[in-house]
């Protein structure tokens, strides 16, 4: 009769040492680093996700007001910056690439303008539960388009326009390991320029040029996961 009970103890507490996570918390490394940051589970370590420094390249390949979105333009950049938390990134952007002016707001030059400059930029990403985490970011900075005399008609080296530039991003991050990461984004930028660039002497302009740029955003990141 003994046998029985013993049985019966037997069937009740196996499910529940089952249920029992192991020591590690039962999440592995992997899940840990796909889980949000902001789970609710403390076993998973915020800093599973990129820390301290990172570097980046990409091309925006876009279309331009100046070209009255008819012809397409595109930018090379680099970056390098640090994540100050899971979701916030800040850095620094060098670009250069290339739009094409028809419009009457670039005269007396025209033509196909060489674009550079550099911005400050803030990156947010949104919690995600998986490789992929949305994001957004604002960037506010320096720009110059120039073009040759063969474009422009002047006698100079090169002519052109001086200014800033706001941009403004949405997209999504997607994440092979902490170590590396993809992002595609709409890619937004209003530039607007107030000196005239004559052979490398900046002029006053009585009237501000503005060209407005949409395009689409491709990047990759290297994570270094360096905390100072």
């Amino acid at each position: 009769m003994v046998k029985y009970p013993a049985i019966l103890l037997v069937l009740f507490l196996t499910p529940v040492a089952m249920a029992q996570p192991p020591e590690s918390g039962g999440i592995s490394n992997t899940d840990a680093f796909y889980r949000s940051p902001d789970s609710a589970v403390s076993s998973i370590p915020v800093d599973s996700y990129p820390r301290g420094f990172s570097a980046f390249a990409g091309r925006t390949f876009n279309y331009s007001s100046f070209s009255n979105y008819v012809d397409p333009g595109y930018d090379f950049y680099l970056g390098f910056g640090y994540n100050a938390s899971p979701r916030l990134f800040l850095c620094l952007k060098i670009l250069t690439g290339a739009i094409t002016s028809v419009s009457a707001q670039t005269q007396p030059l025209a033509g196909k303008f060489a674009v550079g400059g550099g911005m400050l930029e803030l990156i947010y990403r949104f919690a995600g539960e998986g490789r992929y985490r949305p994001l957004v970011s604002a960037g506010y900075g320096l720009t110059t388009i120039l073009t040759s005399p063969l474009n422009s008609g002047l006698n100079s080296s090169a002519s052109g326009y001086n200014g800033r530039v706001l941009n403004l991003q949405a997209g999504v991050d997607y994440y092979p390991s902490r170590f590396l990461s993809f992002a595609a984004a709409f890619d937004y930028q209003y530039r607007y320029y107030s000196d005239f660039v004559n052979d490398g002497d900046f002029q006053p302009v009585s009237r501000t040029t503005i060209d407005r740029v949409f395009g689409l955003n491709i990047s990759c990141f290297v994570h270094f996961n360096l905390v100072p």
